[in-house]
């Protein structure tokens, strides 16, 4: 999905500084507590890797690569005021700045209940809230400036609208909309102008009124909620190519939709017991 490659191509680097070894030229600046941070951090790498860990933020500056010659720096973390919190989730906007969540903490579980932003290797701010606790998926609209942020997985009272998707302006830091969710956030697509998002849950968490897998689909520039498919039960996997909207259910049928009206276009019965995962290849552009 838009977005994910970016991570895809962060993992290979890893596992390749990892695979060569010994013939990676190595400039090492680990972080320990109390030390100045700044004074690791170098303005003059060509690539920053942010990587959460569970128990913090680390940082791999890439400032040569060549065949058999990668030259890099290591700070295993950066978190320097929160040095006890757990992050999973991670985002980037446009500027570069990191959108990290602040997951879970045991030992000072008062705090995770904020968004973390890092830039050039350091914390600079921080956004704090009084209605959610244990933030986690992140999604990243860099055309629009926006980072959208899903509550913690909690059963909900019968009065719920949702699970709560904050949407924040990146330039203000301001939460300037709410959208709601029946359902917790599995997978996800940030289209051209459309946000797809892949619910499920909807049922142990309350909405027994609600389909238990769904896709809700919001328009990016205004926020206006767009289409709920449901009619695609028990969906498995979404994956979008060229244009359509390839979804997997677990009863095993791959339905097609048009990426940019939202109609169905057909659908395709595999016979099969059960289906998870996907993956759509265009062999047209594989072959050229």
């Amino acid at each position: 999905m838009k977005h994910k490659k970016e991570v895809f191509i962060a993992a290979l680097i890893i596992v390749f500084l990892i695979a060569i070894g010994p013939s990676i030229k190595k400039q090492v600046g680990i972080y320990t507590k109390g030390k100045n941070i700044e004074k690791s951090y170098s303005k003059d790498s060509l690539y920053d890797i942010y990587i959460t860990n569970g128990e913090g933020l680390g940082l791999i500056q890439i400032s040569n690569i060549e065949k058999g010659n990668i030259n890099y720096s290591k700070i295993d973390n950066i978190n320097v005021k929160y040095d006890s919190a757990n992050f999973l989730f991670i985002e980037k906007d446009l500027g570069g700045k990191i959108y990290v969540p602040y997951y879970s903490d045991i030992e000072n579980p008062k705090n995770a209940n904020r968004l973390l932003i890092f830039n050039e290797g350091k914390l600079e701010d921080e956004i704090e809230f009084d209605d959610i606790r244990n933030p986690q998926t992140v999604i990243s609209d860099r055309e629009n400036n926006r980072i959208f942020l899903e509550q913690n997985i909690t059963v909900q009272p019968e009065d719920s609208q949702g699970l709560k998707l904050k949407v924040i302006d990146t330039n203000s830091k301001e939460v300037i909309k709410e959208l709601y969710l029946k359902g917790y956030i599995r997978d996800y697509y940030v289209g051209e102008k459309e946000i797809v998002l892949s619910l499920e849950g909807a049922n142990k968490l309350g909405f027994l009124d609600a389909q238990d897998r769904s896709l809700f689909i919001f328009n990016k520039e205004t926020l206006e909620f767009e289409k709920l498919v449901d009619d695609v039960k028990d969906i498995s996997y979404i994956e979008s190519l060229d244009g359509y909207l390839f979804i997997l259910t677990r009863d095993s049928k791959i339905f097609i939709y048009d990426e940019n009206t939202l109609e169905q276009i057909g659908s395709i019965e595999l016979g099969w017991e059960v289906s998870h995962r996907m993956k759509v290849i265009n062999r047209k552009v594989k072959l050229s």
